[in-house]
């Protein structure tokens, strides 16, 4: 039997990735630009998949759904050091391999005299990364195994820095 706390923090993560996947969805509907999410939280709990549930979205269906939308999802939690070092281990946060699978990034709350600056470079690089960007596509005739495979991206424009998946998922031969 479920007490009713259980019962609201798994509603609770149910809506926070029902709501990240809709938002993905319609931001994909905005055209074919490279699109900025900002979600601010210190913790996002996986959705347990139970009988009845599931149809309904996960992390690893909203990280694909901003795949495909080309929208990268940074996280800004606003927990600062201090506050972070006394709370307890959780595992691996799954808002950091969210933001590192869509090609955005995790920041922290710096506590500073002056609130209003906190994160400043974490939100500048943001801006940054939407400001300039190249998206480069590849369509493989090849890989219809639907396995992973590598690619490495590189240039050779000094003061440059290239960023990417780490690979393609072939498609499925079916």
């Amino acid at each position: 039997m479920v007490n009713d706390q259980e019962h609201a923090e798994v509603q609770r993560t149910q809506s926070t990735w029902s709501t990240l996947n809709a938002l993905a969805l319609h931001l994909a509907n905005l055209g074919t630009g490279r699109k900025t999410m900002l979600l601010v939280s210190e913790q996002a709990d996986p959705m347990l998949r139970r009988r009845g549930l599931e149809a309904l979205p996960t992390s690893s269906s909203v990280m694909r759904t901003a795949n495909r939308a080309n929208v990268a999802i940074y996280v800004l939690d606003p927990l600062d050091a201090a506050a972070r070092a006394a709370a307890p281990d959780e595992g691996p946060n799954l808002l950091s391999v969210l933001a590192d699978d869509t090609d955005g990034a995790r920041f922290r709350a710096i506590r500073l005299a002056r609130p209003a600056r906190a994160s400043t470079r974490g939100l500048r690089r943001m801006v940054a990364d939407a400001s300039a960007y190249y998206l480069l596509t590849y369509r493989s005739a090849r890989h219809t195994d639907g396995m992973f495979h590598a690619v490495d991206v590189s240039g050779e424009d000094q003061g440059r820095a290239a960023a990417g998946a780490e690979g393609i998922l072939g498609a499925d031969a079916r």
